[in-house]
């Protein structure tokens, strides 16, 4: 064999072999980002034991990993805020057993309470959340406008936080959108989130009409966090192991019991002694009966 011959052998089986070894260092890479498939297997062999079944897809195996955020209400932002939401200036500002109700200028009004509770009307609207109503499905075309007329409203919040500081990405998304078959007005379902994970109870119900935000009403949080720390969290297999327990503890008439949904989210945790607030990872179980279970992702209670 020639010297020629031999070196493309070589050359041939260099390649080969590196090949081979970025495929298996890529699949041990893709591997290590997913919780044992073994453990997840054995956890799900055992819920069916106890008449728990998971449905196929309901559970991402990526592991997960996010922060715990800090930050801090601040009630000097109520007026800034209202201003914000009306495009007028403070008329009067009332404290309530309940929180605060800020007065503008143009008719409009703005009630914080609970912390993050918020429900705002402009002068015409007063009323627009309390008739009952008849709803019809939006266009497309509607569905994009009101997506972008949302956009832009609550885009101007975002100067009363300090978006430098890049700690933690505090968007939406507009989760449904139905038309009042009477009047037109359009009211959209909208979900807060933080670095792409929901906050869980923090959303709003805008009302738009004629491309304007006249109203809007849920929970909304309004500042920036401070700080993020890492903790330890329970992955999926431990979090499958502890709703076995609380299913177990369930009326024996609900079967099939299905597990449909298990995703990570966020919930907020007031500290009592201070205006601190803390967004606490959880993980949220959804079973096909349409049942609930939220489990905080760091000791599982």
């Amino acid at each position: 064999m020639g010297w020629n011959k031999l070196k493309l052998l070589l050359l041939a089986g260099l390649l080969f072999a590196n090949i081979v070894l970025a495929i298996f260092l890529v699949s041990l890479r893709n591997e290590s980002q997913y919780i044992d498939e073994n453990s997840y297997l054995s956890a799900t062999k055992l819920l069916e034991e106890y008449g728990i079944h998971v449905a196929e897809n309901a559970v991402d195996r990526k592991i997960i990993d996010v922060p715990i955020f800090i930050g801090a209400t601040d009630v000097s932002l109520y007026e800034e805020i209202a201003g914000f939401m009306s495009g007028s200036t403070v008329e009067r500002i009332f404290t309530t057993p309940d929180g605060i109700i800020v007065s503008l200028t143009n008719g409009s009004r703005a009630a914080f309470f609970d912390g993050f509770g918020v429900r705002y009307t402009t002068q015409d609207y007063a009323n627009v959340f309390e008739s009952s109503r008849e709803y019809s499905n939006v266009s497309g075309v509607q569905m994009r406008s009101a997506e972008k007329t949302l956009k832009s409203y609550f885009q101007t919040f975002k100067v009363l936080r300090n978006e430098q500081s890049q700690i933690a990405d505090i968007t939406f998304r507009c989760t449904s959108v139905k038309q009042d078959k009477s009047n037109g007005i359009l009211y959209c379902d909208v979900q807060q989130y933080v670095n792409n994970t929901p906050i869980a109870n923090f959303s709003v119900t805008a009302a738009i009409d004629n491309d304007t935000v006249v109203a809007f009403q849920g929970y909304w949080c309004f500042s920036d966090v401070q700080s993020a720390i890492h903790a330890q969290m329970m992955d999926q297999v431990n979090i499958l192991y502890n709703i076995r327990n609380k299913i177990s503890q369930l009326e024996a008439d609900v079967q099939p019991i299905i597990i449909e949904n298990l995703s990570i989210g966020y919930s907020v945790y007031f500290h009592s002694s201070d205006d601190r607030f803390y967004l606490i990872p959880v993980w949220t179980v959804t079973l096909s009966d349409g049942r609930i279970f939220t489990f905080n992702a760091t000791d599982g209670a």
